[in-house]
C-alpha cells in the first residue's frame, strides 16, 4: 500500500511539472516514471521480504529475446489487421529466441502445447 501512495504522489508531483511544459507527453512521462519506480521499489521489497526469485541469468535472457523482438517490431510497421499477422509473426520469434538462449527448453514447449491444447478443447494433456 505505501508504494501505492508513493506512485501516487510521485505522479501527482511529475505530473504538476511535466504537464504545463509538455502537455500530454509530459503526462504520459510522468505516469511512466511512477509506474516504474513503483516497479522498482516493489522488487526491492519483494527480494528483500522473500529472496530473489529470478536468477540474473533468466531476468538477462529474457531481456535480450524481449529486445531483439522489439527491435524486429520497430522494422515491421504495421496496423489494422495487418497488426495482428504481425504479432503472429513475432510471438514465434520471441519463443525461437529463448530457445536459442537457452532459457525455454523441451519441458517448456510440452508445457505450451497442453496449455493451447486445453484452451482450444483439444484436452491435451
Amino acid at each position: 500500500m505505501l508504494i501505492s501512495v508513493g506512485a501516487l504522489a510521485l505522479d501527482a508531483a511529475l505530473c504538476a511539472g511535466l504537464i504545463p511544459r509538455y502537455g500530454t507527453a509530459g503526462a504520459a512521462a510522468a505516469s511512466s516514471a511512477a509506474m516504474l519506480a513503483a516497479l522498482c521499489a516493489a522488487g526491492i521489497y519483494l527480494r528483500a521480504r522473500f529472496g530473489p526469485c529470478l536468477p540474473v541469468r533468466s531476468a538477462v535472457r529474457v531481456g535480450a529475446a524481449g529486445a531483439l523482438v522489439h527491435a524486429l517490431s520497430r522494422l515491421l510497421p504495421a496496423s489494422g489487421p495487418a497488426l495482428v499477422a504481425k504479432f503472429a509473426l513475432l510471438c514465434p520469434l520471441y519463443l525461437l529466441a529463448l530457445l536459442l538462449l537457452r532459457e525455454a527448453d523441451a519441458r517448456d514447449l510440452s508445457r505450451l502445447r497442453a496449455v493451447i491444447g486445453r484452451r482450444s478443447g483439444g484436452g491435451a494433456v
